[in-house]
C-alpha cells in the first residue's frame, strides 16, 4: 500500500511536474529549479512515502525512541549532504533533492532492519504480504483524516503560491516558504504530541476509563497549545531573529519575511488545537468527525484566500489562513465539547471481583 501508490505518484509527478509548477505561477529560474528538485523526489517517491510511514510502525511496535533516533540520523545526514552536494559539488537543487532522498531512505532502511529483526516484538513472514482487501479498506478508512490533513498542507501551499505570484512576486513566495518552515516546525512538534497521545487514549477509552482519557487529552492540549502560544509569542516579538536564519544578506526578503511572520502567524497555536482534536477523535473511533474538520479547514480558506486580497492586496493573502482558522475554531470547539459530554455518559465496566 506504500509501494504501489509511490510508483503511481512518481509517474504523475514526472509527467505533470512542469504543469503543476506553472499552475502555481512559477517562471524562469523558479520553474527550472523547482522542477530540478521535483524530478529527484518523483523518481524516489516510494522511498519518500516509506520514510514517512515507517516511524509510525516502529512507534506501534513500542520503539518510539529508536524511531526518533533514526529520524535524527536522517536529519543530520540531510544537513551534511546538503553542504556536500550544494556547496562543494555545485549540484544546486538537484543536490538538495538527492540529499533529502538519500537521508530519508537511510532512516527508512535502519527502521526496516529493526522491524524485520528478531528483536522486534512482531515477526513478519512472507505470507503476511498477501493482499487483504478487507484490512486495506480498514486502514484507508481509519487513516482518511490523516490523508486529507496532508492534502490540506499541499493544497494550502499551492493556493498560496498562486495568490502570491498574482498579488506579489517571487520574493513573496520566498517569504511564504520561510513562514512555512517556521509553521512546520511547530506543526511537527504538535503532531508528535498528538500521535503520542493516540495509542494511550485508545487504550484508556477501550477500557472505559473516561477520567484517564480526558486527562491525556488535557495534557496534550496543555503542552501542544501552551507550547504553541509561547512559540507564537516568540515569533511575534522577535520576527527578525527567526527570519535571519533564512534570508542571509537579502534585505528585501528580510523586510517581507518579518512582515509575513507578524500577520501570518499570530494565530499559529490554533492549528495545534485542530491537530490534537483530530487525533483525539481518531483515537476514540470517531475518524469521520476528524475527517470533517480537516475538509472544513481546507474549504473554509478558499473564500478568505480569494476575497480578502481584493480589498487588502497581498496582506489579504497573508491573513487568509489565520482569520479562517479563528472562524473555524468556534464550531470545532463546540464539536469537541459535545464529544466529551458524550463520552462522559459511558458507563464504567463492572469490576470482575464485584
Amino acid at each position: 500500500m506504500l509501494i504501489v501508490p509511490g510508483i503511481i505518484l512518481s509517474v504523475i509527478l514526472l509527467f505533470t511536474g512542469y504543469l503543476l509548477l506553472d499552475f502555481q505561477g512559477a517562471t524562469g529560474n523558479v520553474l527550472h529549479y523547482g522542477y530540478d528538485y521535483l524530478k529527484v523526489i518523483a523518481f524516489s517517491a516510494p522511498f519518500v512515502l516509506g520514510s514517512i510511514a515507517v516511524p509510525y510502525i516502529m512507534r506501534n511496535l513500542n520503539a518510539p525512541r529508536l524511531a526518533t533516533t533514526f529520524m535524527v540520523v536522517g536529519a543530520l545526514m540531510n544537513i551534511c549532504l546538503d553542504y556536500l552536494f550544494i556547496v562543494h559539488l555545485k549540484l544546486e537543487l538537484v543536490g538538495a533533492g538527492l540529499a533529502t532522498v538519500i537521508s530519508e531512505t537511510t532512516a527508512m532502511v535502519l527502521a526496516l532492519i529493526y522491524i524485520f529483526n528478531k528483536r522486534s516484538p512482531m515477526r513478519i513472514r512472507r505470507r503476511h504480504f498477501a493482499p487483504r482487501l478487507d484490512l486495506s479498506w480498514k486502514i484507508c478508512k481509519n487513516g482518511a483524516s490523516s490523508l486529507f490533513m496532508y492534502l490540506y498542507i499541499g493544497f494550502t501551499i499551492v493556493a498560496h503560491n498562486f495568490m502570491f505570484m498574482k498579488y506579489g512576486n517571487s520574493v513573496s513566495v520566498a517569504a511564504y516558504a520561510i513562514a512555512g518552515y517556521l509553521l512546520t516546525f511547530y506543526y511537527l512538534l504538535v503532531e508528535g504530541v498528538a500521535h503520542g497521545m493516540q495509542p494511550i487514549v485508545s487504550r484508556f477509552y477501550g477500557e472505559r476509563n473516561i477520567d484517564a482519557t480526558k486527562k491525556v487529552l488535557g495534557l496534550a492540549m496543555y503542552y501542544g497549545i501552551g507550547g504553541g502560544a509561547i512559540y507564537t509569542a516568540s515569533l511575534l516579538i522577535f520576527p527578525a531573529f527567526f527570519a535571519g536564519f533564512f534570508v542571509g544578506d537579502n534585505e528585501e526578503l528580510r523586510i517581507i519575511a518579518v512582515h509575513a511572520i507578524r500577520i501570518y502567524m499570530f494565530a499559529l497555536f490554533v492549528s495545534g488545537f485542530f491537530v490534537i482534536t483530530e487525533a483525539f477523535l481518531q483515537a476514540i473511533g470517531e475518524g469521520h468527525k476528524a475527517l470533517i474538520i480537516t475538509i472544513c479547514n481546507m474549504l473554509i480558506q478558499l473564500p478568505f484566500l480569494f476575497i480578502m486580497p481584493l480589498f487588502l492586496g497581498i496582506d489579504g493573502v497573508w491573513l487568509a489562513m489565520p482569520v479562517s482558522s479563528i472562524v473555524l475554531l468556534i464550531p470545532v470547539s463546540i464539536l469537541l465539547v459535545k464529544q466529551i459530554k458524550k463520552i462522559n455518559r459511558i458507563k464504567k465496566p463492572i469490576p470482575l471481583n464485584a
